[in-house]
């Protein structure tokens, strides 16, 4: 008979973890909680019963579990952080699992640390871990920006030399909510090359959303979140799962929280693609014109025609603003959605681009549907417009000749090789 494993996440806010879900998929038979610990007191209590089998630690807990333990590994004590604890036969054993997680998100994501000049921003548990990989690959230069310096190592934001950073790595929650506001303006850094921030909840930080702008590289945190799981599921179980497992549970998390947002020119098709992959995948699709019809109960021809271009516009803000947080769906956009940067903004929080590029608009019908065109000659001007904003916001473009089965293969091989 299997055992049920009994396990947990500690920390004092724990609304966005992925963990439960994680664990759960790894471990045939898991009781998995989330512990919201507040005070020294409700910590004491729950060591001192020891009731589970492993518990995974987050902020502000990953320095301050130390003293309960009877056993550390040789990383968390040179590193100070613990973010695993497994119990045996009674024996309360301290393991390090985010250096792992980061060390094999840069191999995964081909990120060379190696004669690079680096910046981390914040000096919290999770930054001690990252110095430690960075520290064993030789960078040029390594510089640690927070807003209380605790040695003569660490600087204040203000101080940062911006034309030194290749490599910037965010290790603060900063961004994590809707409301927070960049610690960094990216167009400063002129050398730099890629943003990697540590949250994996949103998909983008604002601060990945400003990098992707610029042309930058970006990585978010789902890779280190599941590698470090994987790590603690082999010390805690004893046995190793193997690679494709991690690229499907990478591939079902990735789905699970990220939009498949469609964007592209009138007539390429993203409904219909949209309307088949739904099919395949079971995911609630929203298509953001026929989701403004219904609840206008006026077509958008009507709308603009009654109203003004305009006015449209700003109902599909208020539209985008309302759908920003949902997550897990496929979406069609109208044309013209992105061409807005607030709407842009506000889907690449939780989505993920697929341009379905169309350049061939000879099969083009006047059907009196759409009403910002009534030629082939309106859609190859309008292609030529909005193109170079498809292209940059793509996170991948492919024909629209494609099948939507070939379309959705060609989306999950990106997913799991990005």
């Amino acid at each position: 008979m299997k055992k049920t494993y009994k396990a947990g996440l500690i920390g004092k806010r724990l609304k966005n973890s992925y963990s439960k879900e994680i664990y759960t998929q790894m471990f045939d038979k898991i009781e998995y909680k989330n512990y919201v610990i507040k005070t020294q007191e409700e910590l004491d209590g729950f060591f001192e019963k020891k009731d589970f089998d492993f518990v995974n630690i987050t902020n502000p807990y990953k320095k301050t579990v130390i003293p309960y333990l009877d056993k550390i590994s040789k990383i968390v004590k040179e590193t100070g952080v613990c973010n695993l604890v497994i119990k045996r036969k009674g024996i309360l054993s301290g393991y390090n699992t985010d250096c792992y997680g980061f060390k094999m998100l840069l191999k995964r994501h081909k990120i060379s640390i190696e004669n690079k000049n680096i910046l981390i921003l914040g000096n919290g548990a999770t930054s001690e871990s990252v110095l430690y990989v960075i520290n064993k690959q030789n960078p040029k230069s390594v510089v640690v920006a927070c807003r209380n310096p605790k040695n003569e190592n660490q600087i204040l934001f203000k101080n940062i030399d911006y034309t030194l950073p290749n490599i910037i790595i965010n290790t603060t929650p900063v961004g994590n909510k809707k409301s927070d506001q960049p610690l960094i303006n990216i167009k400063n850094f002129k050398n730099l090359e890629t943003f990697i921030d540590v949250i994996y909840e949103p998909y983008r930080t604002p601060t990945m959303i400003d990098a992707k702008n610029e042309g930058k590289g970006t990585v978010g945190g789902l890779t280190m979140l599941i590698y470090q799981a994987l790590l603690a599921h082999n010390f805690a179980k004893g046995s190793v799962h193997p690679l494709f497992f991690w690229e499907d549970l990478r591939l079902r998390m990735f789905l699970w929280h990220t939009n498949l947002v469609f964007i592209g020119m009138p007539t390429a098709g993203k409904t219909e693609t949209c309307k088949k992959i739904k099919d395949i995948t079971h995911k609630n699709h929203l298509d953001t014109d026929k989701t403004i019809e219904t609840l206008y109960k006026a077509k958008i021809r009507t709308i603009i025609k009654k109203t003004s271009l305009e006015n449209f516009r700003a109902i599909e803000v208020e539209m985008i603003k309302y759908i920003q947080d949902a997550e897990g769906l496929l979406i069609s956009t109208g044309g013209g959605t992105v061409m807005n940067e607030e709407n842009y903004r506000r889907l690449a929080r939780k989505g993920y681009f697929i341009y379905l590029k169309k350049t061939n608009f000879d099969d083009f019908i006047d059907d009196k549907k759409r009403p910002l065109i009534k030629s082939k000659e309106d859609l190859k001007i309008m292609y030529k417009e909005r193109n170079p904003i498809y292209e940059k916001v793509a996170d991948l473009t492919v024909s629209c000749d494609l099948t939507p089965e070939e379309v959705f293969e060609e989306v999950t091989n990106a997913i799991v090789n990005s």
